[in-house]
Formats: C-alpha cells, sequence, structure tokens
C-alpha cells in the first residue's frame, strides 16, 4: 500500500496505515453554482411555481439555500455569510489610502497600530459606540 509503513516491535510486525477520511458528500456542491444561477433558480421558484427541490437539483443548488431564499428568510442578493463589513467601500479605500500614504513616506502601522486606528475610524462614524469595542485581527485579516 502506498500510505502504509511497517513497524517492528520486538517480535512483533504491526502494520500502520494512515487513514485518510472519505471525500464528504456534503462538499462537493459546494461554490459549485454561481450567483446567476442562484438568482434564475429563485425566479423559477417564484414566478413559474416549481418545486424548490426539482429547480434547487436541477441548477445544483444546495435544497437550503435555495429555500431559504424563497421563504424570505435570506435576501436573494446575499451571497456570503457572517457579519457585513465593518465598513463600506469609501470609507475602507480612504482608511487604505492612508496606511499607504504612510508607508511611502518610511511612518508605516504595525498590525495593532493599524487596528487602532481602524477602530477609532469606526467610533468617529458611529459604527462603534463606544471605545471598548475594538476591532480585532479577525477584521484585519477578514
Amino acid at each position: 500500500m502506498k500510505n502504509a509503513r511497517y513497524i517492528s516491535l520486538s517480535h512483533f510486525m504491526i502494520y500502520q496505515v494512515n487513514f485518510q477520511a472519505p471525500p464528504s458528500e456534503r462538499g462537493s456542491y459546494r461554490a459549485s453554482f454561481s450567483h446567476d444561477d442562484l438568482t434564475h433558480a429563485f425566479n423559477m421558484c417564484i414566478e413559474q411555481g416549481l418545486p424548490v427541490e426539482r429547480v434547487a437539483k436541477k441548477f445544483g443548488i444546495p435544497i437550503n439555500s435555495l429555500k431559504d431564499r424563497v421563504r424570505g428568510k435570506i435576501d436573494i442578493d446575499t451571497v456570503k455569510s457572517g457579519p457585513s463589513p465593518s465598513f463600506d467601500i469609501m470609507q475602507e479605500t480612504l482608511l487604505c489610502e492612508h496606511i499607504k500614504t504612510m508607508a511611502e513616506i518610511g511612518m508605516g502601522y504595525s498590525r495593532q497600530e493599524t487596528i487602532n486606528l481602524a477602530s477609532d475610524y469606526a467610533i468617529h462614524l458611529g459604527i462603534k459606540k463606544k471605545q471598548g469595542e475594538r476591532l480585532s485581527l479577525k477584521w484585519l485579516y477578514g
């Protein structure tokens, strides 16, 4: 076997195999459909009254993803789960340009200084309410 090796312990020969988990059926569909497919499938369910299960299978979309949108639990335009971004595009662009400018003149920020700067900016904009609500490394790398 390719991933196997023998280990000798005194007079016993032990056969050890490095087992790998079988590929999960659940993960096979992830990211295999586009937002356009989801929108088209949603419209078919709403406008033509077709069953969600049949339409989801036709487009290769997880049934619950389509079902939640048809039932109104999730907006059709939602393409990413998790919390919404702290800053909009313009605010983030302004912050990035400031950080780049400071780096160009030799006054670059460390990770923690960047987080502190962004947290203060969020408090100034009213996104964060108080000084204790700081952004984290997850914000920086997310």
